[in-house]
């Protein structure tokens, strides 16, 4: 197909483990692969007057505060990159985080193509 009108991103895990790459299949799941496959087809998505991404999420970003994670600045490199390795000796789940990523893809790609 030459254009995409919609692309729903929905998949999600609410458990944690590793993936091959040493991620948490969590946070891979929920935000990675959304992000990635997004990324991968967004010239389509932007043929013959844009598409739309729509990307279901939870309420549970709300609780994403960095508090589980050193240095609790969720809004650095430093947080993200944490939250995306797999960690076994993490108390907290990287679900909410990933909640909260995926809600500020969103907010990006509507800054970026929004009008588009």
């Amino acid at each position: 197909y030459d254009s995409i009108d919609v692309l729903i991103n929905n998949a999600g895990l609410n458990t944690s483990g590793k993936s091959e790459k040493g991620l948490d299949l969590c946070y891979q799941s929920n935000f990675l692969g959304h992000f990635l496959l997004t990324e991968q087809l967004m010239d389509h998505l932007l043929a013959n007057g844009g598409g739309r991404v729509i990307n279901l999420s939870s309420v549970m970003h709300h609780y994403a505060d960095g508090k589980e994670l050193p240095p609790h600045q969720p809004h650095t490199y430093e947080y993200w990159k944490q939250v995306a390795q797999y960690n076994e000796e993490r108390t907290s789940s990287a679900y909410t985080p990933s909640k909260l990523a995926a809600l500020f893809f969103t907010l990006e790609l509507n800054k970026r193509y929004g009008e588009k």
